[in-house]
């Protein structure tokens, strides 16, 4: 297995570097004030925590320290738990929920970033909804801003997507910073573009003239016809199973008789089966170009940007899952972009909660420690 992960990233970062040098991509980018770290997903961005499945516990934050992780993003839905009245006041207890949780985070000596996730409401009527989401923010900020370090990150929403359109995110993401920047000027800010905050979506993010203690993030999933194949939330588009990364596979892999109606999925898999590993749709090409993109903005705005969310379905094949994340992270840390994976415990998970073990292979796939690792408190 070793020697056909060496074998792929030998022949990816060749061309990588071939196609960097083309472009002038060898430089130096700001870097994030963190290096690596996990998502905490399906948790407290669900109506009620444990309703997706986990439910955060005191004894995650120093396995993932220990792990060597050194920062943790917490996806929160907000909007689950206020009033329904023109206060829209976040519930008490919840508050305290939250604070507990950054509380354990930070005495492990990690970095906490907090996202806003799940704001359905939002993405469907952003004008609706806007007057929500910013006093939702303010009375984050009033919360916390006093309490917490730098360490703990406000990022301000996850995957700005439908009808929340570039134009309209925009003016809300600049006139939010500003809301934060009035009660709490020294916090670090996280900005993503729209149509799903992609590498592509960094550039059409409108900047204000100061841009500090700022920064950009990104999701790269390519190809999700591989990284999500089958995942029950998405639609017949992504019901094939069986994709292995890299491409072409060993025997013919067509798409499902549901995914047949799709023709970009059909030329997808005809392009899989068919062209070389460099060229394949699940090889290199679709990775890089997303890194390029995000690399490219960070370099023309001077603002340091992290890939925040990268990651394969848990019932997709071992070896296909640590082929694709050991190439992703190999690259994001040869351009100096730090990541987060996604995620701890959910359904892309690297720790299984029913064993109590980390899925070592995806780590060391993530350039962590994991042999001899000691459990240093168990549930």
């Amino acid at each position: 297995m070793k020697k056909n992960i060496l074998l792929i990233t030998c022949l990816s970062f060749i061309l990588f570097f071939l196609s960097a040098c083309a472009a002038g991509l060898i430089i130096s980018i700001p870097k994030a004030p963190f290096s690596r770290g996990i998502n905490m997903a399906n948790a407290l961005e669900a109506p009620i925590e444990g309703e997706w499945g986990v439910v955060i516990q005191d004894w995650f934050f120093p396995e993932i320290a220990a792990k060597g992780f050194d920062v943790v993003r917490i996806p929160v839905g907000w909007h689950y738990h206020i009033t329904e009245d023109t206060s829209m006041t976040i519930d008490d207890r919840f508050f305290e929920r939250v604070e507990q949780i950054f509380n354990q985070a930070i005495s492990t000596d990690l970095k906490v970033i907090l996202s806003f996730h799940s704001f359905d409401d939002l993405y469907d009527k952003p004008l609706k909804n806007e007057p929500a989401f910013k006093k939702i923010w303010e009375q984050i900020v009033n919360r916390f801003s006093g309490q917490y370090p730098e360490s703990l990150f406000f990022e301000l929403l996850n995957e700005p997507h439908g009808n929340l359109s570039a134009e309209i995110w925009n003016r809300i993401q600049l006139e939010t910073i500003n809301l934060i920047r009035d009660a709490d000027p020294e916090r670090w800010i996280i900005i993503t573009g729209a149509d799903w905050g992609d590498g592509k979506a960094l550039s059409e993010i409108q900047l204000s003239e100061d841009s500090y203690k700022i920064l950009g993030t990104f999701h790269m999933y390519e190809p999700y016809l591989f990284t999500h194949q089958n995942v029950p939330w998405l639609d017949d588009a992504y019901s094939t199973t069986g994709v292995v990364w890299p491409g072409p596979p060993a025997y013919y892999i067509g798409p499902s008789e549901a995914a047949s109606n799709y023709p970009a999925v059909v030329k997808w898999f005809e392009d899989y089966n068919k062209y070389a590993y460099i060229f394949n749709p699940a090889g290199p090409t679709p990775i890089t170009e997303e890194m390029h993109k995000a690399m490219r903005w960070s370099k023309n705005t001077g603002i340091p940007v992290f890939l925040g969310e990268f990651g394969t379905y848990e019932q997709i094949d071992q070896q296909s899952r640590v082929n694709w994340t050991h190439y992703v992270r190999r690259l994001a840390e040869d351009m100096d972009i730090s990541w987060i994976y996604w995620d701890f415990a959910g359904h892309f998970e690297i720790f299984d909660l029913n064993t109590v073990s980390w899925n070592n292979e995806i780590a060391d796939a993530l350039g962590l420690t994991s042999r001899g690792y000691r459990f240093l408190r168990s549930p």
